[in-house]
């Protein structure tokens, strides 16, 4: 049995020594490199962003935008602009990012929240940006390579 948990300590050693590389550079180079210094690679393209209330709220709290948007690469080599993030939500939608860090049922019991949250009609409640900020692209044309 012992070859057996060899060649598992040594598959999950493979794992990570391939992941690590590809994490620490969409991190922004080092492994405790801070949300704001990670979110500078997507503020390369996406200026609106930086600064924006929804993103510096999450930066205070060390989320950069790979938490919600996954590490996107096929996106952020795409100069054509045609290529979408791992992950995006609009409206409604929005909501299912939202609760996978905040917690309903802890959210839903204070002031607005829980008025939104009782409300029966699903099509009457506010989704999460329409009170905590944008976080809306600017519509861009895609840029057509020359």
């Amino acid at each position: 049995m012992p070859i057996r948990r060899e060649a598992g300590a040594a598959l999950v050693l493979i794992l990570v020594v391939s992941i690590l590389p590809i994490s620490c550079r969409l991190l922004g180079g080092g492994v405790k490199t801070s949300a704001v210094a990670a979110n500078k690679v997507c503020c390369e393209c996406h200026i609106d962003f930086e600064g924006e209330e929804l993103v510096r709220v999450h930066e205070k709290h060390q989320v950069a935008c790979v938490r919600c948007h996954g590490h996107s690469q096929a996106h952020m080599e795409d100069e054509v602009r045609k290529t979408p993030a791992d992950f995006t939500a609009r409206g409604k939608g929005m909501e299912v990012f939202c609760l996978t860090c905040h917690d309903p049922v802890k959210h839903h019991r204070i002031g607005p929240h829980k008025e939104e949250a009782a409300k029966t009609d699903p099509a009457r409640r506010r989704s999460c940006t329409q009170c905590h900020g944008e976080h809306k692209l600017v519509e861009m044309e895609a840029i057509k390579p020359k």
